[in-house]
């Protein structure tokens, strides 16, 4: 006769048995044959493999449960950064030993960066020649036609008539040159000269307009006298001393 009062404690021990019976087949020999003392038989056979089993288990979750209860996240954590701010085995493996040697080599450190800055504005300069009127810009040169008209106004005695007799600021890409007379003899020079071609009309009354050398050249007279034939050359002027002055603009 089984003992009822001792079927609900099975012994539990700590193993992994596989392939417990799921059903019962009704037949004796699969339990072996019904043991009331020691609680065994074909009636309880499966539950005692799944009181090894569940006490495997149990065991190794209690262990895992120990190492977890042994490992302190918030000091291990606080351990790494203290070693990566200043503490760390190697040199320059701190953030503290890699601010002391950037402190340490201010100058150099200025000293690359000034040759990468120059370095790009040297490639922006390099990249604006093929602008020139940037280019003008860039070295205080400023527009063509302001720089050339002041520099020549510099060397006229009365730059106001000198633009007059030029009739305006010089066309752009133009290119010439105004002779300026003071007076005195003009011998030896002659229409036979290379300065001297082909008149061209006189457009604004300063003088006589001449294309030389497919450039344009005025005669502007300041000293007495006037040039009433221009054909008849630069022999007709009283004129011995003469002030040449250049424009000239580049595109």
């Amino acid at each position: 006769m089984v003992d009822v009062a001792s079927l609900s404690y099975l012994p539990e021990a700590a193993g992994f048995p596989a392939q417990i019976p799921q059903l019962e087949d009704g037949f004796w020999p699969t339990g072996g044959p019904v043991d009331p003392a020691n609680d065994s038989g074909i009636m309880n056979w499966q539950a005692q493999l799944l009181a090894s089993r569940t006490r495997f288990n149990k065991t190794a979750i209690e262990a895992l449960q120990v190492a977890f209860a042994n490992i302190d996240v918030a000091a291990q954590i606080n351990a790494a950064i203290a070693d990566l701010i200043d503490g760390a085995p190697g040199a320059l493996d701190t953030l503290n030993e890699l601010a002391a040697a950037v402190q340490a080599n201010d100058g150099e450190i200025a000293a690359a960066l000034s040759q990468i800055t120059n370095a790009m504005v040297g490639a922006n300069n390099l990249s604006e020649v093929v602008n020139p009127a940037q280019a003008r810009v860039n070295i205080g040169a400023g527009t063509p036609r302001s720089i050339i008209t002041s520099g020549l106004l510099a060397y006229n005695p009365s730059g106001t008539e000198w633009l007059h007799g030029l009739g305006s600021v010089p066309a752009a890409g133009s290119f010439g040159m105004q002779f300026i007379w003071k007076g005195g003899n003009t011998s030896g020079y002659s229409n036979g000269d290379v300065i001297l071609t082909s008149p061209t009309a006189d457009d604004d009354n300063s003088g006589s307009s001449f294309i030389v050398n497919a450039q344009k050249m005025r005669f502007v007279q300041r000293g007495a006298g006037s040039l009433t034939n221009p054909n008849a050359g630069l022999t007709s002027l009283n004129s011995n001393n003469v002030d040449i002055l250049f424009w000239a603009e580049v595109l």
